[in-house]
């Protein structure tokens, strides 16, 4: 079996969640077996060494296609004609090689390739990944709103047209089937992963001073305010420490003995060193895909505190954690005072079962042996 996947990026030379996502599907594919022709782009303009990211025997089954990204101008709408610019060099460049078995399409990657089928052209089956539907969720502001609303024409297009519609599952493939129409046979149900290496395998302890943390960039869209908010109002009252892992602006932090800020880390290792200290994970996001940071955080051992967006319930439910309501400073604050008041052997038992998930549901070497089969059902029904 043969797939083009079509990206926008690769982690770590494109810093996102579907770019990561895309790594990670390109590298467990081939080591399947599986022939992929890579179709991806940088924003310096570069050509990234692969060689830093995949193994020799990885790459011996990766056929590469770097496509320059087209610049874009600051216009209202300039990430939507960037996109179909980039949609259509993708879209040149698929059309000169040799024919695959699947087209796997990121995003809106696969726009123009699907305005040709839509026009008759002899296509492979499409299937399309768009991650979050981020755009029929809850808006953290009215300009957000006003984003979301302009961002459905294009991707309710592409959702039409695909031949297959992969979802992480939960309220992800709830929203499809209300906004798509003739989508429900067409849902392709895969969660996201994590490496195996990332698990940890030492001791779990609770600390009697609870220690919570939140990882991810400062975005409105990240419940960033609302959190803030809550330990705000939680400090002096309660004892409890937390930990800020991303780019916070100065002006967004607290001054206080109660929080830390470690600003960006790009070192695995020291991200997990953090996470592994910490009792909970705290993601108040208004809208989400499936956050790989709470992989991350239940591989470390965390119990998780989320907003129930997204697929973010097929991550957590009452065993491992609360999900709570988007954009609420009160849900978050009463999460963390039960958090902080239970008894150590109960939370204990919640971040035991956060890493007995990961270890049943979310690792990449079974994740990929599901896509694998349901890729091989795919091709053949053409």
């Amino acid at each position: 079996m043969k797939i083009a996947l079509l990206t926008d990026g690769i982690w770590p030379f494109v810093i996102g969640g579907m770019q990561k996502h895309s790594y990670y599907l390109c590298k467990y594919l081939a080591r399947s077996g599986i022939a992929i022709d890579l179709y991806h782009s940088t924003r310096d303009g570069r050509k990234p060494d692969l060689s830093q990211c995949f193994t020799g025997e990885e790459l011996a089954y990766i056929k590469e296609h770097y496509i320059s990204y087209p610049p874009s101008d600051r216009w209202p709408g300039h990430y939507l004609r960037t996109s179909y610019r980039y949609s259509k060099l993708l879209y040149a460049e698929l059309v000169k090689n040799p024919a695959v078995d699947v087209v796997y399409a990121k995003g809106l990657t696969a726009w123009r390739l699907l305005e040709e089928k839509e026009a008759g052209k002899d296509l492979p089956p499409i299937a399309i990944n768009v991650h979050g539907y981020e755009y029929y969720q809850k808006a953290a502001s009215f300009r957000s709103k006003l984003e979301q609303y302009f961002l459905r024409g294009p991707f309710r297009y592409i959702n039409e047209q695909a031949d297959h519609i992969f979802s992480y599952g939960g309220n992800i493939s709830a929203i499809i089937r209300k906004n798509i129409k003739n989508s429900d046979g067409r849902i392709v149900e895969v969660p996201a992963g994590i490496e195996s290496d990332f698990l940890f395998t030492g001791e779990v302890r609770a600390n009697s001073c609870r220690q919570f943390v939140y990882l991810g960039r400062y975005e409105r869209r990240k419940g960033i305010e609302e959190l803030t908010a809550a330990i705000k109002s939680l400090m002096g009252k309660y004892d409890f420490h937390f930990h800020f892992i991303g780019a916070i602006p100065e002006s967004r932090r607290i001054s206080s003995p109660q929080v830390t800020y470690y600003g960006r880390l790009d070192d695995k290792r020291g991200i997990e060193s953090i996470l592994r200290k910490c009792d909970i994970l705290v993601c108040p996001s208004y809208a989400e895909g499936m956050p790989n940071v709470i992989l991350e955080a239940m591989a470390s051992g965390c119990a998780i505190i989320a907003s129930d967006v997204g697929a973010v319930n097929v991550e957590v439910d009452s065993g491992n954690g609360w999900l709570i309501e988007p954009g609420s400073v009160k849900a978050i604050e009463d999460a963390m005072v039960k958090s902080i008041g239970m008894q150590d052997g109960l939370l204990l038992g919640m971040r035991k079962a956060s890493m007995d998930k990961i270890k049943r549901e979310f690792l990449w070497e079974d994740v990929i042996g599901r896509l694998v089969y349901l890729l091989n059902k795919i091709r053949k029904r053409k």
